[in-house]
């Protein structure tokens, strides 16, 4: 029988990782609560710790207007790059690539910006992976390479960003970068169309595809009337409730 001590102490341990104080600070953001979440962050970032450093970076530079000071959001995402936070990076580059001009002195340049992905992608960092793919896909910036690109896609799906999925899915049956398996490209495909509207259109373009997969319209090995009938009736379902919120938007 486990000692009563082993089982507090396991028990504080999950209740600290539940209450850290990141999480605290996201639960304020959810609740609009996001000068709350900046004094809740400002003490651990002041003492360096990466993850706080990062997310008080997020708040003041994306937060709410009342509170949004991009510059000091810049330095302190910069604060967590230098500690190591594979996230951070990948944020430090979507937002040279949002090109905000006010802040174009402290953004970083190009080249930075594709070094901070790199880096952010090699730690594991999904956006950054998905868009590393998709610069070797589209050949800009840097030179195409599909295989590279295929590889970034399979390290960002195994994630599970739908874009990627998708797009993953769409290389693997026509063999972009690597071998062709339409059985192999269904169950990407699968995985992204099992979503919902939130992953629209990726998840609309997944069930589109495997519609047309399971009519026999890449090679007929998955040929299926019944899976067809399915996958048409989740695309059409998918664009339905897509339409109906891009109508409550307007």
């Amino acid at each position: 029988m486990e000692a009563l001590g082993e089982v507090e102490l396991r028990a504080n341990r999950r209740s600290r990782a539940r209450w850290n104080t990141t999480g605290v600070a996201q639960r304020l953001v959810q609740a609009g609560r996001d000068e709350a979440a900046r004094h809740v962050l400002m003490p651990k970032a002041r003492h360096g710790h990466p993850s706080a450093c990062a997310a008080l970076g997020r708040l003041l530079f994306f937060g709410d207007k009342a509170i949004r000071r991009p510059l000091d959001g810049i330095h302190w995402l910069r604060r967590a790059v230098r500690g190591g936070d594979a996230d951070a990076m990948a944020d430090l580059a979507r937002i040279g690539f949002v090109g905000r001009r006010p802040f174009f002195e402290e953004i970083p340049s190009a080249p930075r910006r594709l070094r901070y992905i790199r880096r952010a992608a090699a730690r594991g960092a999904a956006e950054a992976q998905q868009a590393l793919a998709s610069a070797y896909s589209s050949g800009t910036p840097l030179a195409a390479d599909p295989a590279r690109a295929r590889y970034w896609y399979e390290c960002a799906a195994k994630q599970g960003l739908p874009a990627a999925m998708y797009s993953l899915g769409m290389m693997v049956l026509t063999g972009d970068g690597g071998r062709c398996d339409a059985v192999a490209a269904a169950r990407w495909l699968h995985a992204c169309a099992s979503g919902d509207v939130r992953d629209w259109p990726y998840s609309w373009f997944a069930a589109d595809v495997l519609s047309a997969i399971y009519a026999g319209e890449h090679g007929g090995a998955l040929m299926d009337s019944g899976a067809q009938r399915y996958w048409e009736n989740v695309a059409e379902r998918l664009e339905s409730a897509a339409d109906d919120l891009l109508a409550g938007v307007r």
